[in-house]
């Protein structure tokens, strides 16, 4: 059985080599690009039936990372990554920083208290109550339904973007 297998992937793997290391790489980049994209649409319907009240704008901080090395992606609600992002679903920072709201939903938030004293003195504003925000884990819902959605068709994406990378370098 062994043999077999080994077999059906000769050509395979004979015709990736014929590629070259950089057509390889942009070949399995765009399959893991277009599962990526079907883990995020995943994440965003589980955000949106999580029960938060957020519109279309909340879309774009759910961000797609396809590796660059390696081969796979990250789907993620975390700050960082660069560009453009809706301000209204965006939180600004003391320090001037804009980070993703969503990033604080997902997890959750400890109720804290802001002092009303500092080791100098006495500050003529109360201390309060900063609230907390319950977890939703929308992000976790998305994960657990993943490996349903990517094992079927990993292997036709793989094959298609290898052709297409092969079409356009005239090796088909």
């Amino acid at each position: 059985m062994a043999n077999d297998v080994e077999g059906q992937l000769r050509p395979w793997t004979s015709f990736l080599q014929e590629l070259g290391g950089r057509e390889q790489r942009r070949a399995l980049r765009g399959a893991m690009r277009r599962e990526g994209q079907r883990v995020r649409k995943l994440a965003i319907s589980a955000l949106h039936g999580s029960g938060l009240k957020v519109g279309p704008a909340a879309d774009k901080n759910i961000r797609l990372w396809v590796y660059g090395r390696g081969l796979g992606f990250l789907v993620t609600v975390k700050a960082g990554g660069r560009g453009k992002r809706n301000d209204a679903v965006m939180y600004t920072t003391s320090r001037g920083l804009k980070k993703p709201i969503l990033m604080w939903s997902n997890e959750g938030t400890e109720e804290r208290r802001t002092k009303s004293r500092t080791k100098f003195f006495i500050r003529t504003r109360r201390g309060h109550s900063t609230g907390m925000m319950p977890a939703t884990h929308f992000m976790a819902k998305a994960e657990a339904q993943a490996p349903g959605v990517i094992e079927p068709n990993i292997a036709k994406d793989i094959e298609q973007s290898v052709t297409r990378v092969a079409r356009k370098n005239g090796l088909l």
